[in-house]
């Protein structure tokens, strides 16, 4: 969203600039109205579902197909106790082990690695969504890339993740 704020902002300023816009799911309609003036080309075919899949339900499956290591620190010590959306408990020293002190641990995991083979599931798997949030907010897309990774190969390989 942002980036197309921006698209729109540099086309006003820079009137030499062209933007070649495709999608084969967005809603034309939408996008002819925001960036006004604009030409349209519809190359037909046909169209395929879309199936969404959220971290919660992907989570567990990739963990069960051994990608353990790319589901990072936050599920490997989802369990442990440092704490959840409603009580973020010991939220400032999971941080620390992971960004200071265990950053370069042989384990890959941050020093949680022997936690990480243990099922991922109820209890565990909320705390691992809330520490993984925790690191999100701290260090962006770099916990989130390994598991958009470990999400391609798991599809390349035949499996539906669902």
């Amino acid at each position: 969203d942002f980036l197309l704020i921006a698209v729109r902002d540099l086309l006003e300023s820079r009137p030499d600039l062209k933007v070649v816009l495709m999608s084969a799911t967005m809603e034309q309609d939408t996008f002819t109205r925001y960036f006004e003036d604009c030409g349209e080309v519809h190359i037909p075919g046909r169209t395929f579902p879309v199936t969404e899949l959220f971290l919660e339900d992907v989570a567990p499956r990739l963990h069960d197909l051994g990608y353990v290591e790319a589901l990072g620190p936050g599920f490997a010590a989802g369990g442990l106790g440092f704490g959840t959306w409603g009580d973020r408990g010991y939220e400032k020293s999971f941080k620390y082990q992971v960004l200071v002190s265990h950053f370069r641990c042989r384990d890959g995991l941050c020093g949680f690695g022997y936690n990480a083979g243990k099922r991922l599931a109820g209890k565990r798997l909320e705390e691992g969504l809330f520490l993984h949030d925790v690191l999100q907010q701290t260090k962006g897309v770099m916990y989130d890339l390994p598991i958009v990774e470990a999400v391609v190969f798991a599809l390349a390989e035949g499996d539906d993740l669902i």
